[in-house]
């Protein structure tokens, strides 16, 4: 959880020539700082919890560990419309708009982690398209290759 918000801002810090953060200061900055801890401890969190049900689940519970799965994957359900409804509002290609940042490629790994849910954000109709487009970066396609991930879908 919190230590990928930590890894992401100290890499946008330590390499400002990569453009992948809005200038320090801006308002645009405060944005991407916005969207950066919302995906960390809120969409994250939700994931975290449809993974590592037990965790949240009385042992003696028969049910609880599949009850609090589904309640996380509803959660997270909503979480991603509301990813969904902002691409929509500013109608950019990234999740900042016009400026691909750190935050598209965390997003498509959140996302990647709902590809077995029932509706999972490659069929949301902002998400969907938008995916594909961080999927088609170079740098996407090679990471996918050195981590031996498997081709999409996300």
């Amino acid at each position: 959880g919190y230590e990928t918000l930590a890894i992401c801002l100290h890499l946008v810090d330590a390499h400002p020539e990569a453009g992948l953060a809005p200038k320090p200061g801006s308002a645009e900055r405060a944005h991407f700082y916005q969207w950066m801890a919302w995906l960390t401890n809120t969409l994250q969190a939700a994931l975290i919890l449809y993974f590592y049900p037990e965790r949240w689940a009385s042992p003696d519970h028969v049910h609880g560990a599949t009850t609090v799965k589904a309640r996380a994957e509803a959660r997270a359900g909503q979480l991603l419309e509301l990813l969904d409804q902002e691409l929509a509002r500013h109608g950019g290609p990234w999740l900042l708009g016009e400026r691909f940042t750190a935050l598209d490629p965390y997003t498509l790994m959140l996302a990647r982690w709902t590809r077995h849910f029932g509706r999972p954000a490659r069929e949301l109709p902002q998400l969907g398209p938008y995916l594909q487009r961080v999927l088609a970066r170079p740098a996407v396609q090679r990471a996918y290759v050195n981590e031996q991930i498997g081709a999409p879908p996300v």
